[in-house]
């Protein structure tokens, strides 16, 4: 009996204890307004504004068509959906496509893109990274890839039709993309001869204007040549496993075996595989020149619209030099979208990429490789 006395007087006393903390909690309380977990924002111009643009507006702003748009939302709907809480309704995928389409096609600071679609600074920065991980995992393998032989074949008709010139499968060339200063220990690496910070975007395009491959990062003092040596198609060219031996059909020009070839700037190396102009061509040289500049038009045309969609790889990027290198990417692959699926391009955006005369490479020639061009130069001077 003691015992049970005991425990009930100790609960009584806790009671009693838990009333007066009470009691104090009440009559020493200074009201106060409570922090807001987040600032207020408006959403209403993504609303009221976005949702119902125009056609031609919508393009304008975002690059894409309404019909692209959603493709590219759907696509990517099972990686960026946010879920909803207790807290707050998630981010809808359209409005994630939107933020990161938005600051791709402008390069406007992460600030000002917060303030237009009512999020902050940090969500504006973290929804871009997380696009275009989700682009580069999701719609990269489907809109760049290699061509298969009987596509390979229609880009080599494509290219003859457009310059007279035979046998060309893709073109290669590479551009500066403006990054930001990099660590003092990396700066005179990536400081370009052109006069600013930049990686090299090298790319082989088609006839179509659409990238085939694409190899970014390497720092903008680099020589064309050495990229291409170092990128997975240069080294697969080194070990005479490219083009002829992957792609097959030869034609056969002036008794010489011909294979597809890539046509190249002055940078590269003559190789059976890519073929480049001749320095102080004679007479009969310089038509074959004229055909393969003709030809290689189209890889500066390629850079002047994917810079001209996407103007964050013309102004200097602020980001990290690895989400940089991951926007580059998601730049492109955005673009063969448009390209593939002829969303509206105005020449107004056009942008004429500024040129980066490389030394000349300097290699020893392989008889194979003079023997295709001279090949390719009759052709030229027979047209």
């Amino acid at each position: 009996m003691g015992h049970l006395r005991t425990r009930k007087k100790r609960k009584n006393r806790r009671q009693m204890l838990l009333m007066l903390m009470l009691l104090g909690r009440e009559t020493f309380r200074v009201d106060t307004d409570r922090r807001l977990w987040s600032k207020g924002k408006s959403n209403r111009w993504f609303l009221d504004v976005v949702l119902n643009m125009p056609d031609d507006e919508f393009v304008d702003n975002f690059r894409l068509d309404r019909a692209t748009f959603h493709y590219v939302c759907n696509a990517l709907r099972p990686c960026l959906q946010r879920q909803d809480t207790v807290m707050r309704p998630g981010l809808t995928i359209e409005k994630i496509v939107a933020v990161s389409l938005w600051k791709l096609s402008g390069n406007s600071g992460l600030r000002e893109t917060g303030h237009q679609f009512g999020i902050g600074r940090s969500t504006v920065c973290e929804l871009l990274q997380e696009f275009c991980d989700a682009v580069i995992d999701v719609l990269f393998p489907k809109h760049i890839k290699w061509p298969g032989q009987q596509r390979l074949q229609e880009i080599v008709n494509g290219f003859e039709e457009k310059s007279d010139f035979p046998q060309v499968g893709e073109l290669i060339d590479g551009s500066h993309v403006p990054i930001n200063i990099p660590k003092k220990e990396l700066c005179r690496d990536y400081y370009n001869r052109l006069g600013f910070y930049s990686i090299v975007l090298q790319a082989v395009v088609d006839h179509l204007y659409c990238f085939l491959d694409i190899f970014v990062g390497y720092p903008g003092s680099v020589h064309d040549a050495r990229v291409y040596k170092n990128s997975p198609i240069g080294i697969k060219a080194e070990r005479n496993r490219c083009y002829t031996q992957i792609h097959g059909d030869t034609r056969l020009i002036g008794g010489i075996d011909v294979p597809v070839v890539i046509l190249g700037d002055s940078a590269y190396p003559l190789s059976p595989s890519i073929m480049k102009p001749f320095i102080n061509p004679t007479q009969e040289q310089k038509s074959y020149n004229y055909h393969l500049s003709s030809a290689r038009m189209g890889v500066e045309n390629v850079f002047g619209r994917c810079k001209g969609r996407w103007r964050i790889l013309l102004k200097r990027n602020d980001s990290a030099l690895p989400n940089a290198i991951k926007q580059t990417v998601c730049c492109c692959v955005l673009h063969n979208i448009c390209e593939q699926r002829h969303v509206p391009f105005e020449e107004a955006w056009f942008n004429n990429p500024r040129q980066d005369n490389h030394p000349i490479a300097n290699e020893a020639v392989l008889p194979q490789a003079a023997n295709i061009r001279q090949a390719l130069t009759d052709f030229c001077n027979d047209l």
